[in-house]
């Protein structure tokens, strides 16, 4: 608040103590200007190298390993370096090639190649498409310290190299190439346009002193830089602009205190600042430079996250946000689980035994570490022998910790042998003979059987029936194991006349496991043809859906799906199998 009129009498600025009315008679007006809060940004600091070793005067030998270390300012870790050997008036240097080094504070390498004399070297960095320099002292480069020992001499030279992100010159007053020991020299450093000069570095290290012209007594070989830098001028305020940026969880939708907000300017790579969230969730007002900034948010408890944005103009705090955090989450891998598959087979020795096998508990699959427990119970006129396969004896507890598979073996307890026959006939339009192998009136048990069936001219063998019902084989010769008496009866079928197509097939599916073979009762079926759907089920204990009747050669989609299995389809033709038969097609699902 710049000035208050009151009663429009001036009463200059109010202090935090405000304005008091006392004794009020009447009314009263109040006038108030204001002027904003401006913040003076300071310009970016001058970015320097500086060599520390070989420090000015050093004795190094040439056959001896050696480290060049340096430090910097302004200049990035990740900034590459331009290492370079020079003579003391900058020329190249015979047996060292330049070469470029990461910004970590140390080179070394063997000056084995370059010949004895006096050298400097320089590290060049690019800061901003501008190059700056930093040089170390002027040492001395020996083949042996026995046979070639330091130079001494009662004159002494200036070795004058400039640095900085800035150029410019140096003149030597009096300008000779020598000097008497006790001469005073006057240096001046006369800074190109656009620079500025910033000091000078006498030997190594970094600026000692600003004083332009200098003065330096021969006492030595002297090693003096001029350091420049580029002039910059401050960003006038309407560059700037205030921002802020909140932040939420994801999860709640609330403001989230404590997250870190860092801010990079993308020209350079040069992290502006870092700040934390207040309670608000939001970071404080600061002012930015009106280009593109990345933003990098980070909160342990929360997934990271970063945006390129970019400051537009305008008046007043610009503020972004909120930006949503997401929660680390740990998703639990789902429980393992395993089946049992189960057999009943009969002793290999004496009569064929039967049986059955209950599971406790009774589930389709189990959770590892369950245990479960199966019972053998034969049936009548068979007797229990035992268990193979994951159990064995005669008591079977299983611990789920794979899939296992059991057999229960059943023993008959007759003592004679049986004996079966075949009943075989012929049917159909067309004509034929049967004929078996071994040709026999009877069968012991387990005996195999082959049929062979011989079509008689003009007829064709159709397929085969046993018992009753359809054709359910078409396999010629087939074999039977005698088990049981067996009915079998050949269909044959005359070619003289062709019968009239089929124009409907009913059609039932069975639905079974993908890896067991076994039926899955209770799986839906639907069935879409012609724009109309049927649903067939749930199928039944042997896997069977209900039928349903299509025209023959229609186009039909059929899916099937089941509580832990996957849902899967089928597109496919109605085919023209029979008037009479139902068409039983198989599918599979897997878990």
């Amino acid at each position: 608040m710049s000035q208050v009129l009151v009663d429009d009498v001036v009463t200059g600025g109010i202090s935090s103590a405000g304005y008091i009315f006392t004794n009020i008679r009447s009314n009263h007006t109040i006038a108030a200007s204001f002027v904003a809060n401006t913040t003076t940004v300071p310009p970016p600091s001058t970015p320097t190298i500086t060599i520390t070793s070989p420090t000015f005067n050093v004795v190094w030998v040439s056959d001896q390993g050696h480290t060049v270390t340096w430090s910097t300012a302004g200049v990035g870790s990740g900034t590459t370096l331009t290492m370079e050997l020079l003579t003391p008036s900058n020329g190249s240097v015979s047996g060292f090639n330049a070469f470029t080094t990461a910004n970590d504070g140390s080179e070394s390498f063997s000056l084995a190649s370059v010949a004895p004399g006096f050298y400097y070297f320089r590290l060049k960095a690019i800061i901003n498409g501008q190059p700056i320099y930093g040089g170390s002292g002027v040492f001395q480069l020996v083949a042996s310290l026995a046979t070639n020992p330091p130079l001494t001499s009662t004159t002494y030279a200036i070795y004058a190299t400039t640095a900085g992100s800035g150029s410019g010159t140096i003149t030597k007053s009096p300008n000779q190439t020598n000097y008497a020991a006790g001469a005073s020299v006057t240096l001046t450093a006369t800074p190109s346009s656009g620079s500025t000069f910033s000091g000078w570095i006498f030997g190594s290290g970094s600026i000692s002193s600003t004083a332009n012209p200098t003065t330096v007594t021969m006492n030595a070989d002297k090693s003096v830089t001029a350091v420049f830098a580029v002039v910059t001028t401050p960003l006038p305020p309407a560059t700037m602009r205030g921002f802020r940026v909140g932040v939420t969880n994801q999860a709640t939708n609330s403001a989230l205190a404590g997250a870190t907000v860092e801010i990079t300017r993308q020209s350079d790579n040069v992290v502006v600042l870092t700040q934390t969230t207040g309670t608000d969730g939001y970071t404080p007002a600061v002012p930015l430079r009106l280009e593109t900034h990345i933003l990098r948010l980070s909160k342990t408890g929360f997934l990271p996250r970063s945006i390129s944005l970019s400051i537009p103009t305008g008046s007043g705090t610009y503020t972004y946000g909120p930006m949503p955090m997401t929660p680390e989450t740990t998703t639990p891998p789902p429980p393992t689980t395993y089946t049992i598959s189960t057999q009943v087979t009969s002793a290999t020795t004496g009569t064929l035994g039967s049986g059955t096998i209950t599971k406790s508990p009774n589930q389709t699959s189990y959770t590892a570490g369950t245990v479960v427990t199966l019972t053998a119970t034969p049936a009548p006129g068979s007797t229990f022998v035992g268990w193979s396969g994951n159990c064995s004896g005669t008591s079977c507890t299983l611990t789920m910790n794979g899939n296992k598979s059991v057999t229960a073996i059943f023993a008959g307890a007759q003592t004679t042998t049986a004996t079966y026959s075949i009943s075989a006939t012929t049917a159909g339009s067309g004509s034929g003979t049967i004929t078996k192998s071994p040709n026999q009136t009877s069968y012991n048990s387990g005996t195999s059987v082959t049929l062979t069936a011989t079509p008689s001219s003009g007829s064709t063998f159709s397929g085969w029936i046993f018992g009753s019902g359809s054709i359910s084989s078409t396999a010629n010769p087939t074999t039977v194991t005698m088990n049981a008496d067996k009915s079998v009866t050949a269909v044959f079928a005359g070619t003289a006349t062709t019968p009239p197509p089929t124009t409907s097939q009913v059609m039932k599916f069975r639905i079974t496991d993908r890896v067991t073979g076994t039926a899955i009762a209770g799986a839906l079926v639907n069935v879409s043809s012609g724009g109309h759907v049927s649903t067939l089920g749930p199928t039944d204990a042997n896997g069977y859906s209900s039928a349903v009747t299509l025209p023959v050669g229609a186009a039909y989609s059929m899916s099937s799906a089941k509580t832990g299995y996957q849902t899967r389809s089928i597109s496919s033709t109605v085919p023209n199998w029979s008037p009479t038969a139902t068409y039983i097609l198989t599918f599979t699902l897997s878990r």
